[in-house]
């Protein structure tokens, strides 16, 4: 009897299509859909939050890479939006989003932080140790306030997911995994380049703390390469202190919190102050001069509006002069122009900051503008008989010129940085 019905039922399946075969095509004409227009991916948030997990495990299996990429970016351009996973009441429809998205999801008892020890704080999070299972990690703590605002988290959880999807880079710190709603989970760093310029290369001999210069700048010109050319994805805060070390010597580039996707550069002007010490004249001064925060639109994409990659080669340049001198390498910047700014009118302070700090900030750009470069410290003692260690120096100081040029269109590129760095290190 058991088999008669079972016949009937697959008779009658083939006669009456099945709600999941429905279900199958619905997913699939939306696939379709994104395929010709990105933007439907909002549609479906607006709509039905809970078919875009399905949308994408259809897309893996269908094992249609780019589908995904592109939801990734969407989501990412517009995570400060309203979407309405971000309600308490969607917050599980949330969790099987990035689960889908192949990103860990962990169980908070499995993960275990210690409070009492943090490497580093900022104004949304703290990063702190701990364990996962036997392996030891680092978890960026965000405060209630931001945890509150699950949209910064996703963000930057997305951001780390487009920059791993392929094959991660040896140069990029690794996501292991999102706590919902208030962690991240990271692989865990001995130190950072601040640290380790001011303990590490200290006792080192001129030739071989040279030698160093050039392989940690090779290693973040590389991550940065990667993330032009393959993640699509442009930094925006690179700094010392964003700059790991793991213990067996190798950098990884953290901290994608000010990130942003490229594609959105093509139409808008960046306009997000990261850290003034570190970012390019060009955007500091669209930031000052800018109404709106974040991006702003702007329809003369031929005009120098400082929306391109040489931002970060702008800032790695102020690194690798941060590596060469004993105090911060952009200090320089502030005496040489601040005087006579103090009675320009015409740039009005950051919001929240001072009109002295605002001088300041534009007395960078011009001094930028004078010098083209600030001045390093001199070099080691070197043998006045080693030419090849010297010209080494030279090239090194070089680059960092280069990289740190007013005009950003005659900045170098990441990959020019990773050629000649490789070219030094091999002549050494």
């Amino acid at each position: 009897m058991g088999q008669i019905v079972s016949r009937t039922r697959r008779r009658n399946a083939a006669v009456h299509p099945s709600k999941g075969d429905d279900n199958a095509k619905e997913i699939k004409l939306e696939i379709a859909k994104i395929s010709e227009n990105a933007q439907h991916v909002l549609h479906i948030v607006a709509r039905n939050p809970a078919l875009l997990p399905r949308v994408i495990n259809q897309a893996k299996i269908s094992e249609n890479t780019d589908i995904i990429r592109t939801i990734k970016e969407v989501l990412i351009a517009n995570s400060f939006g309203s979407f309405p996973f971000y309600d308490l009441k969607h917050r599980t429809t949330l969790t099987e989003i990035l689960r889908s998205l192949d990103i860990p999801i962990l169980n908070p008892s499995t993960c275990m932080i210690n409070y009492g020890i943090h490497y580093g704080s900022g104004s949304s999070a703290s990063v702190r140790p701990g364990t996962l299972g036997s392996c030891r990690i680092a978890a960026k703590v965000f405060n209630d306030k931001t945890a509150n605002k699950p949209q910064f988290i996703v963000n930057e959880v997305l951001k780390y997911s487009l920059i791993q999807q392929k094959n991660p880079h040896p140069n990029i710190v690794m996501l292991l995994g999102y706590i919902p709603l208030d962690k991240i989970i990271f692989e865990l760093a001995y130190t950072n380049l601040t640290n380790v310029h001011h303990t590490y290369l200290q006792g080192m001999p001129g030739a071989q703390k040279l030698q160093m210069y050039f392989s940690y700048t090779l290693q973040i010109a590389s991550a940065l390469h990667y993330l032009f050319n393959t993640a699509g994805i442009l930094h925006a805060d690179l700094k010392p202190i964003n700059v790991l070390q793991l213990k067996t010597g190798t950098l990884k580039l953290c901290d994608f919190g000010n990130a942003t996707l490229i594609e959105q550069l093509h139409n808008y002007r960046y306009t997000r102050l990261s850290t003034a010490t570190y970012t390019a004249p060009e955007a500091l001064l669209l930031y000052m001069n800018a109404e709106e925060r974040f991006f702003v639109k702007d329809t003369n994409l031929n005009s120098p509006d400082g929306n391109n990659y040489s931002m970060d080669v702008f800032a790695l340049g102020l690194i690798m002069s941060f590596l060469r001198s004993e105090i911060e390498s952009t200090e320089v910047y502030y005496s040489a122009a601040e005087e006579e700014c103090k009675n320009l009118q015409r740039f009005a302070a950051p919001s929240g900051a001072t009109a002295s700090t605002a001088c300041i900030y534009y007395g960078k750009y011009l001094g930028n503008i004078r010098s083209g470069v600030p001045p390093m410290a001199h070099p080691d003692k070197l043998d006045e008989n080693d030419a090849k260690l010297r010209t080494a120096y030279e090239d090194y100081y070089d680059i960092a010129r280069q990289a740190i040029h007013p005009d950003y269109t005659q900045r170098p590129t990441a990959e020019q940085v990773v050629q000649r760095c490789q070219q030094a290190l091999t002549l050494m």
